[in-house]
């Protein structure tokens, strides 16, 4: 690397924690303190879990979207050294920390200034790749061959699946751990911590004629918006194909996301009651899509590994499969449920 190259990554690196240091700052000061500090000087890095937005009442859209978006920069800051340690649950919060990103700015497209957040979403789609693979290996190796071993009379049954296994782990750990230590991650995060902050840009990231509305009144129309989605990619669940079932689950996820961001501004039971249903969908939807990945990841490792591997993948086919169909079972009873939750914010 050329010595410019490293001292610009430095200043870049420099910024983004003096960013990190004031988001903080400024989120304490608009809402409650969190115990979620990200792990700076001398300290061991370990994962952090969302903060929550806690939107006020009495705040306007500008600062509900500033708000919420500058919370989930620091979900995502507070755990690159977890996840460029390899440390699985840092890397599954830095990748649930994009999606947040991905899902306020979808959910608030409508009163930004347009195009004014297409490139964030570019950069952020294209890293979220990055950081899938990563979490998909994790998951193959450190849940799902766990949960497919239970039961099975012969111990360490897929132990050469997890031998096979690590090498592309350890490749797309490596691809993540680069993501993050490179310049272009460093300035999109910078990019979008600089567009969302008040006196950053000569416009505001929302419209003129919407930023000063009170976020109570726009809620509901935000909220409706990400629920006829759902609804419209729900509405042939009976032999749904597995990415029709896919893509109902990323709009559920959105769903459930969007109702966090704005949960501070209703009666909590009222929330729970709706996200349980959200989550039990989620939930078995996730099950299938795992096995998805999980037959196509032990595919690609059992090319050419001898008949013992093959044997292994066979096995864990095998269990994906009928795991998968036990889930599929249950979708649309919990679909129902969905349905017939009250939609709280109306």
């Amino acid at each position: 690397m050329l010595d410019s190259d490293h001292s610009v990554k430095q200043d870049i690196r420099a910024q983004l924690t003096t960013e990190l240091r004031g988001m903080l700052e400024r989120h304490s000061a608009s809402g409650p303190a969190h115990a979620c500090a990200p792990g700076i000087a001398g300290q061991p890095p370990r994962a952090r879990n969302p903060l929550r937005a806690c939107v006020a009442c009495e705040a306007n859209a500008d600062c509900a979207f500033t708000h919420t978006v500058r919370s989930i920069l620091v979900h995502l800051l507070s755990n690159i050294e977890a996840a460029g340690s390899a440390d699985a649950e840092g890397v599954h919060q830095l990748r649930v920390a994009v999606r947040r990103l991905r899902a306020a700015l979808v959910l608030f497209r409508s009163k930004l200034e347009p195009g004014s957040h297409h490139q964030y979403m570019v950069g952020l789609r294209r890293i979220a790749g990055i950081f899938g693979k990563a979490r998909d290996w994790d998951v193959f190796v450190l849940e799902t061959l766990a949960a497919a071993e239970k039961g099975l009379s012969q111990p360490g049954r897929f132990d050469l699946l997890r031998k096979a296994a690590e090498p592309a782990r350890t490749i797309a750990h490596r691809g993540l751990r680069d993501e993050v230590n490179g310049l272009a991650f460093a300035r999109l995060v910078l990019e979008i911590a600089d567009w969302i902050e008040v006196g950053a840009h000569t416009r505001a990231p929302l419209r003129n004629n919407e930023a000063d509305k009170p976020i109570t009144e726009i809620v509901p129309e935000l909220l409706d918006g990400v629920l006829r989605k759902v609804i419209k990619r729900g509405r042939n669940l009976h032999g749904a194909r597995s990415e029709e079932l896919h893509a109902l689950r990323k709009s559920i996820k959105k769903l459930r996301y969007s109702i966090e961001f704005f949960s501070s501004l209703y009666p909590k039971k009222r929330v729970r009651a709706y996200l349980r249903p959200c989550k039990e969908l989620q939930e078995l939807l996730g099950i299938i899509n795992d096995g998805t990945v999980t037959i196509a990841l032990a595919e690609e490792l059992g090319q050419g590994g001898g008949e013992d591997l093959a044997a292994a993948v066979g096995t864990l086919m095998k269990w994906t499969t009928s795991r998968s169909k036990r889930a599929r079972r249950h979708v649309r009873k919990s679909w129902s449920a969905l349905l017939s939750a009250d939609p709280f914010w109306r």
